[in-house]
């Protein structure tokens, strides 16, 4: 427990004593059921953390919770212990009592770097929680552009939806019509509406075909959630998606009358 406690409270040259004089066992958990690796990777020093796993430190151990090492590390984007823990056999699929991994945790957080390590590390980026949310919509919920440039990147399936047939764009524009102007945070939402004529998350989405007619289970689709801009544009990029499949359409069926021309004769006067 020792370890553990010492740990907690960040007290590094403790932790190195007791690790020096080897007697202090490294797995023991404190009160709270957390291990001093679980608390190294939460204060993501990765130099204790390669002590610790030198020391033999179970690197798959969880905590009362079922959180593991690697979920700590992931949720405070600690790429460099993700990527330690990953090299000495942590495991990715590995769900805590709360139904998260760490991958969906880096992606509500909006971890991009230590998704990327966890995807380079063979991570699945489909993986669901219990409800069926991925990561893709944790992080459009919270509006983390890099995580989720770095999820569809690694071929995340935008189109997939929840238990409540939610997609990820429906999670970005139920989330994007909940900004109101309010309090001291008026004048920003105000730029935001003038400079941005989208949230980019949404434009990462729509740029991945995200499907625009998935229903949640009441019935809506994502266009029926957003705000009023986003509400615009999101039917401004249905019709242009209709004009460009017509005007693809009309050349198909040019070509095709091209091709079926009778041939000249090659008969002279």
């Amino acid at each position: 427990m020792a370890l553990a406690a010492a740990a907690s409270t960040r007290d590094w040259d403790e932790v190195l004593r007791l690790l020096d004089i080897g007697k202090a066992d490294v797995n023991q958990p404190d009160r709270s059921g957390m291990t001093c690796l679980m608390w190294t990777c939460q204060w993501d020093n990765v130099k204790i953390a390669r002590r610790l796993l030198d020391a033999k430190a179970l690197v798959n151990a969880a905590s009362k919770h079922g959180v593991t090492p690697l979920m700590f590390a992931a949720d405070g984007n600690a790429q460099e212990i993700v990527k330690l823990l990953l090299e000495n056999q942590a495991s990715a699929e590995a769900f805590s009592k709360h139904g998260m991994c760490a991958l969906l945790l880096a992606a509500r957080s909006g971890a991009a770097k230590t998704l990327k390590v966890l995807l380079e590390g063979a991570a699945d980026v489909n993986v669901q929680m219990r409800s069926g949310m991925t990561g893709l919509m944790c992080a459009a919920e919270e509006n983390h552009t890099d995580a989720v440039q770095v999820l569809l990147k690694y071929k995340a399936d935008v189109n997939l939806q929840d238990r409540d047939g939610q997609s990820a764009m429906i999670y970005a524009t139920k989330k994007n019509a909940t900004i109101r102007p309010r309090h001291n945070y008026a004048a920003m939402v105000d730029y935001i509406n003038k400079v941005s004529h989208l949230p980019s998350v949404m434009d990462l989405l729509l740029e991945a075909q995200a499907d625009l007619e998935l229903v949640d289970k009441h019935g809506n689709r994502a266009v029926d959630y957003a705000g009023a801009k986003a509400h615009h544009l999101l039917v401004a990029w249905q019709n242009a998606a209709e004009w460009k499949r017509r005007e693809e359409l009309e050349g198909e069926a040019q070509l095709a009358e091209l091709t079926e021309l009778p041939e000249e004769s090659g008969e002279e006067d």
